[in-house]
């Protein structure tokens, strides 16, 4: 999984897109109020393909890097892990932190935000709101090494099966003994939503030790992943999600076993050789920056400077934060991530 797959690159590029949809509800949502549902619709399932896609990569990584339970190999897929997503997070956070009285944000504690502390078991404030799904993964990758060790290798699938299943069950109980709110409540805790990306987790797995008979089957899997997504759509927009207990547990559920269906039709996908290959696989490079920067920092100082009061003053706001939000992300690409991860290959360099 070292080499880059076109069709994995399309999943995070479409991912990426989603979330930009999301927030530039900001923009139409004062004028088309009744599309509220479809752009938290984009929000939602964008994550949910980061999420999974993030699990198939690190996690494929983690099970070929950490063959063995020592302690060594652990540091070394954490470091390799923390080099890569860290410095860009504390740099976009730094940034939330100075610019946060003129964004007029509620300052919260710097050391939950550093350590992800956030949004563990309780809701996620609504200071640097998008910070909320980078605790998930980080927590994710902290506990996965224990996880894959913590019985035999030959039960681990086993073990996959039953915490996937346990995590659909652990949302139930709690939207019965508490009635949480489907987003701050359910949606966006660490401590429900760690499954998530263990499907990716799962589906690596499935490769490493079943490879030609998923690779076979990669077309009916994608099949079914497209109708379980569609059946997540419906639910999604169907269900009162915050009084559904359905919507509370098996939405999340559905929704990421269809993502992860897709995966090996994805990774086999050749490359077509068009323009739009390159700008798919540009904005796939640049989408965790892209991430951390378009939503808080770019939307938050537009609705500041230029506040979407008229239809002309949306759609400038509109054309800004997108031209703004990719820019911006170049650069930070250019200037800060892809020399980190120069640094973190020659210092850290991957297991041979």
């Amino acid at each position: 999984m070292n080499a880059r797959a076109f069709g994995l690159d399309l999943m995070r590029a479409a991912a990426i897109a989603l979330v930009l949809i999301a927030h530039a509800g900001a923009f139409v949502l004062p004028f088309f109020p009744a599309a509220a549902d479809l752009f938290v619709f984009c929000g939602y399932l964008g994550v949910e393909l980061f999420f999974v896609l993030s699990g198939y990569l690190v996690g494929g990584i983690a099970l070929r890097e950490i063959s063995a339970p020592r302690p060594r190999l652990i540091l070394r897929f954490w470091l390799r892990r923390w080099w890569r997503t860290l410095p860009p997070y504390w740099a976009a956070l730094a940034l939330v932190f100075l610019f946060a009285p003129g964004l007029h944000l509620p300052v919260e504690p710097w050391w939950r935000y550093a350590g992800f502390l956030q949004n563990l078991a309780w809701p996620h404030p609504p200071f640097f709101g998008e910070a909320w799904s980078l605790a998930v993964e980080e927590w994710f990758y902290l506990v996965l090494p224990a996880f894959l060790w913590v019985g035999a290798p030959r039960n681990l699938g086993r073990r996959l099966a039953v915490t996937l299943a346990g995590f659909c069950l652990l949302r139930l109980a709690v939207a019965l003994a508490q009635d949480p709110a489907w987003d701050e409540g359910v949606r966006k805790i660490v401590l429900l939503r760690l499954d998530a990306i263990l499907w990716g987790v799962a589906v690596a797995w499935m490769a490493r030790t079943q490879g030609p008979r998923l690779r076979a089957r990669a077309l009916p899997a994608a099949g079914a992943g497209l109708t379980a997504l569609a059946a997540a759509a419906a639910l999604f927009f169907v269900l009162s999600r915050d009084h559904s207990l359905a919507a509370r547990s098996l939405l999340f559920t559905l929704t990421n076993a269809g993502a992860a269906l897709l995966l090996p039709a994805l990774a086999a996908l050749p490359r077509p050789q068009a323009p739009l290959a390159h700008a798919v696989e540009t904005t796939s490079r640049i989408s965790y920056v892209l991430y951390l920067i378009h939503h808080t920092l770019v939307l938050g100082a537009l609705r500041v400077l230029l506040p979407p009061a008229t239809p002309l003053a949306a759609a400038a706001g509109l054309g800004l934060y997108v031209l703004l939000s990719i820019h911006l992300a170049r650069a930070l690409h250019t200037t800060l991530e892809r020399p980190l991860l120069a640094l973190r290959d020659r210092w850290v360099p991957p297991r041979r």
